[in-house]
């Protein structure tokens, strides 16, 4: 029987060989292979990418699809998404494009080759699934055109992998900041975009060696200085027992123990104060340095408290919140593959064959073609704020938004038909409605209801005029000029409905 011999690689060789190299040096370019050796082991590599792209993709998207009742459209895309995972995807690819400057995510399922498109109709019918490729996996189909008369000059085209190739439409190809004419970078194998660890590796290697030091420091800081008199110039073997046997006494002594030393001798530890504001200095101006190189805001690799928390909205955070949005822009090509992929698949045909059941009068006589563009077209997202606002605020917020509404509710109303008056209160509904802090519960109006109570109190206001200026003539007033301004006459009550704003809430009244 053979016998198998597991031999260990040495700790820190991959890291240690490689950024302890004397070959780094200020303007040296990282291969692929040291771009995967910081990203898996450097303490400092992951935070370097995903850091930002972990902040960018903390709170999902806010969907939009105007005038779709219940939202059923917002959440049967927002279903799709989820089940399909393309946050997840959308991660990864920016990930990969960051460690080494190009990354593809390619679409492929059993129905189709991947060199033909895929029918936009048939799409909800097929199992898709996704995969990101590094630009080893496409290394020679993204070096890029490089003629400057071509129309796909410094574009990605076709896209290989085991010399198999994607059609246009199946990938979306990622790149680290534009390409820049005749610049090849190893670790994409391309004239593409830069690893994010290029302009930064200099300082990524300094930053190993200040753990280094840290490493040495730890190791001293827990060293005796025991100083014994010496007893005299000739040493023998009783006098070295006396001494072993001093310093084994130091050595042993713990917490409650009482050792006795002579009025010459003294035991202290070593001096290490002159060195710790040295290596936090030089720690400081390291990560200082990484991040400058990597256009990145410093707290985000030192995780040092802001001088201003995330909800006063300081001046810290602004920049990090400007920095986040900038990555979020980058993502922008991805989230609208997903998007154009998730519509196909959520508001499919099936789908809207439900709609039509649960929402007779609106979709009964719409076709699916007309159904699905029109959600296609109003069809809106946006990133949420980075910065929330606290609780109070928003409360406060709220109520001034309320306090809004009623006021310009009130300046229309008098001059409004019972038509325009219906649409008017329907705005406040939707506006209301809005306001989950205030009021969780949907405010809902029966326009026609709400139309014929109008004009059935319009008809009444104005035979009550009518009645009040009979009675005001027949009691002999100023029959030539205006009958409500004759001496003994009230003016005609014109009330008008008017909003206000009381302790249980908003009630409708009439003054």
């Amino acid at each position: 029987m053979a016998n198998v011999n597991i031999v260990s690689a040495p700790l820190g060789g991959n890291l240690q060989s490689l950024l302890m190299s004397d070959d780094i040096q200020p303007g040296s370019e990282p291969s692929y292979q040291l771009c995967k050796t910081i990203y898996t082991y450097h303490p400092l590599g992951k935070r370097l990418v995903d850091g930002p792209l972990e902040m960018a993709l903390s709170k999902p998207r806010l969907i939009s699809v105007p005038d779709a009742p219940d939202d059923v459209a917002t959440k049967a895309f927002q279903t799709e998404w989820d089940t399909m995972r393309c946050d997840h995807y959308i991660m990864n690819t920016m990930r990969l494009s960051k460690i080494y400057g190009i990354s593809t995510i390619a679409m492929s399922c059993e129905e189709y080759p991947d060199n033909v498109p895929i029918p936009p109709e048939e799409m909800y019918k097929i199992n898709l699934n996704f995969r990101v490729y590094d630009p080893l996996n496409t290394a020679g189909s993204l070096v890029l055109d490089l003629n400057p008369q071509s129309p796909h000059f410094l574009k990605p085209e076709i896209v290989r992998v085991a010399n198999k190739p994607f059609h246009p439409s199946r990938t979306c190809v990622m790149m680290n900041e534009d390409p820049v004419y005749l610049s090849f970078t190893s670790s994409a194998f391309g004239y593409v975009g830069r690893s994010i660890y290029q302009r930064a590796l200099y300082p990524l290697k300094s930053f190993i060696s200040s753990l280094i030091a840290d490493d040495l420091v730890a190791r001293k800081c827990g060293v005796i200085v025991a100083k014994i008199k010496q007893p005299g110039s000739i040493v023998n073997n009783i006098s070295t027992g006396l001494f072993a046997g001093k310093r084994n006494i130091v050595k042993e002594a713990e917490t409650t123990n009482v050792i006795s030393i002579g009025p010459d001798e003294d035991i202290s530890s070593i001096d290490l104060n002159n060195i710790e504001g040295a290596l936090m200095m030089s720690r400081k101006h390291i990560i200082a340095n990484i991040a400058s190189a990597a256009n990145m805001p410093e707290h985000i690799l030192s995780q040092e408290k802001l001088s201003n928390g995330f909800e006063s909205g300081g001046e810290d955070f602004k920049i990090i919140a400007d920095y986040i949005a900038g990555v979020q822009n980058e993502m922008i090509e991805l989230f609208d593959y997903f998007t154009k992929i998730v519509q196909r698949k959520a508001w499919n045909p099936e789908f809207y064959t439900t709609v039509q059941n649960l929402y007779p009068e609106q979709y009964g006589d719409m076709s699916y073609d007309e159904f699905f563009y029109d959600c296609k077209n109003k069809f809106s997202t946006r990133f949420p704020e980075l910065i929330e606002e606290r609780e109070e605020k928003r409360l406060d917020t709220e109520k001034l938004k309320t306090e809004t509404i009623v006021n310009v509710a009130n300046a229309f109303l008098p001059t409004l038909d019972p038509d325009n008056q219906a649409i008017l209160f329907q705005w406040c509904a939707d506006n209301l409605n809005a306001l989950k802090m205030i009021f969780p519960d949907e405010l809902q109006f029966d326009l026609d209801s709400f139309r014929a109570n109008a004009e059935e109190q319009k008809q009444k206001e104005d035979q009550k005029a009518n009645q009040e200026q009979m009675q005001a003539m027949q009691n002999g007033g100023n029959f030539g000029g205006d009958p409500d301004l004759t001496e003994g006459n009230e003016v005609a009550d014109d009330s008008m409905p008017k909003l206000v704003v009381g302790k249980l809430g908003l009630t409708y009244e009439y003054e």
